[in-house]
């Protein structure tokens, strides 16, 4: 009976909190539209063109019930549109809701945004102006100053109209499906081209700003609905080009440093404002070396200054031709003494004779300053490649090498036998063809099992895969002799109306090497219009693989 009453009584306390809840109105602060241009980052948020709805805050948010969906009318076809609002909360945000359509003009027409909780509902219409186009991006990202106080520079573009800035710093180890990882945000006015970090810029509950973290900041360029700079809030954005740069607090002072962001293969790739004559810092990570490239119409590299506090500061600087051909160049070049590249300078070369056992951590941008001096002016939007050497791995014993070693063991064990067996009894042709038949029957599956030992480390196993971007989703793959399936979960209110989601898709691994896998994914086969696609993995951190899906979702898969 007392079961009984306490069940009864749970049953009236969840009806009366039910009906709290009903009772709470929903509040929409600051309900936006406007157009996005995100720049590569290292944050797993997709880059590109987009168009953005939702609103800075709305509550009661999702966790106590709220979910959101917007409507428009596509401008070409006349048909209604809906889509989801996807709850994107961060330290700084805490009841942010948002949406990223993929650029289109015909949804450029007003939308009607709705949030829902229980049977309270709260709607917002929001435009954009007429005309308006994607915002570039600013030029020129450096960082200087002491690792308490930080200040990044920018430059930016020409031509271009700006009603202000916008500054937002993320802690990359925040970052989940449920947190994306903001934990500071600034505006700032036109005037303004650079930003100096505080620890009274890190409002968000219980947090600060840390020494040692690895830490993305993203520089926006804002362009307002009214073309005033005196409203600078998601209301009145019409378009906003987010420019990121990857960077760990530094405890010394030095030159200003030019920052890369880090892509999903490891590479760093930089966008600055360069012209002849004047040298320009950039910050890879360390490892046992560098490929470095110029991008697309960049200007040659001229001349390269590498850094005197790394190891002995001795480095060997090779140029790389065509098929990545290297040709040596200097041997024992010192750091701190300018290289300066012969002729018309160089697209692409290498350094190396860094030595690993230095212990400086590959994914700290700011250990290893590099100057580089170019041919002409013109934007540098090249990359670096990290040439790492994995010091902890402990080698696989050499399974066909010890198979080769035992066999004369085999065949003198072999021998021995016939030996004692002709000390007894005259041999005959008979017994010699029995012997034969032995060592072959010992041999056979041993030479049988080479293939498998050359053959590319296995992928089979059970996966845990994290998606960037806040989606809220997570997945899980199963393998077993190369063949299993593919599973998304969805996480909350983001994408609940999926239909991919919660089902089984086959995968099949085409290719394993130790720098890429290779996965088949069939969506198709199960239900139309689902995944399908090859995903193509890399190494990552801590034994894990990270790719990007074809929407550019960045994903990392980890072993279970």
């Amino acid at each position: 009976m007392g079961h009984v009453l306490n069940r009864s009584l749970a049953a009236v306390g969840m009806l009366t909190i039910s009906l709290s809840g009903l009772a709470d109105p929903v509040t929409i602060v600051q309900p936006f539209m406007n157009l996005e241009n995100d720049g590569i980052n290292s944050l797993g948020f997709a880059a590109g063109d987009f168009l953005r709805i939702g609103a800075t805050s709305v509550t009661p948010n999702f966790d106590d019930g709220t979910f959101g969906y917007g409507t428009t009318t596509n401008l070409l076809t006349n048909q209604p549109v809906s889509r989801t609002i996807y709850f994107d909360p961060g330290p700084a945000i805490p009841n942010f809701f948002a949406r990223y359509l993929t650029d289109n003009p015909a949804l450029y027409g007003p939308w009607a945004l709705t949030f829902v909780n229980g049977s309270q509902s709260n709607q917002a219409v929001v435009s954009l102006p007429a005309g308006q186009t994607q915002a570039p991006f600013v030029n020129s990202i450096t960082l200087s100053g002491t690792s308490q106080n930080p200040t990044f520079s920018w430059t930016p573009p020409s031509g271009t109209a700006v009603n202000g800035y916008r500054i937002n710093i993320y802690d990359k180890s925040l970052i989940s499906n449920t947190n994306n990882g903001d934990v500071a945000s600034a505006n700032l006015q036109p005037s303004t081209t650079s930003f100096t970090v505080n620890a009274s810029d890190f409002t968000a509950p219980g947090y600060s700003f840390q020494l040692g973290r690895n830490y993305s900041i993203s520089i926006d360029l804002i362009q307002t609905k009214d073309d005033s700079s005196s409203n600078l809030a998601n209301s009145n954005v019409a378009a906003i080009s987010r420019a990121y740069a990857d960077f760990t607090p530094s405890a010394t002072s030095g030159p200003p440093v030019n920052l890369p962001v880090t892509l999903v293969n490891g590479q760093f790739q930089f966008n600055i404002a360069v012209v002849p004559g004047q040298t320009y810092y950039i910050d890879p990570a360390v490892a046992a070396g560098y490929d470095y490239r110029i991008g697309a119409g960049n200007p040659d590299f001229k001349s390269v200054v590498l850094p005197t506090n790394v190891g002995d500061g001795l480095y060997d600087i090779y140029g790389i031709g065509p098929g990545n051909q290297t040709t040596l160049l200097a041997h024992d070049w010192a750091g701190g003494t300018v290289f300066d590249f012969a002729g018309n300078g160089v697209s692409a070369f290498r350094v190396s004779g860094i030595d690993p056992a230095d212990g400086l951590d590959p994914a700290d941008v700011t250990a290893f300053v590099t100057g580089l001096t170019f041919e002409g002016s013109g934007l540098f939007t090249g990359t670096q490649t990290p040439l790492v050497v994995n010091l902890t791995a402990v080698p696989e014993p050499c399974v066909w090498c010890l198979m080769l070693l035992s066999l004369p063991l085999i065949f003198r064990g072999l021998r021995g036998r016939v030996s004692n067996r002709e000390t007894h009894f005259a041999r005959s042709p008979r017994s010699d063809k029995r012997l034969i038949m032995r060592r072959l029957f010992v041999m056979i599956p041993m030479l049988a099992a080479l293939p498998l030992a050359f053959a590319a480390p296995g992928f089979d196993g059970k996966w845990g895969v994290s998606f960037g971007q806040s989606t809220r989703m997570s997945g899980e793959v199963t393998i077993s002799d190369g063949t299993g399936t593919w599973t998304v979960y969805g996480g909350g209110g983001a994408s609940k109306n999926n239909p991919c989601l919660n089902k089984r898709f086959p995968a099949v691994v085409k290719s394993v090497t130790d720098a890429e896998v290779t996965i088949d994914i069939d969506g198709n086969s199960v239900l139309k219009g689902c995944l399908t696609e090859t995903l193509v993995l890399h190494p990552g951190a801590d034994g894990a693989w990270t790719g990007m899906l074809g929407s550019g979702l960045a994903m990392t898969w980890a072993r279970e």
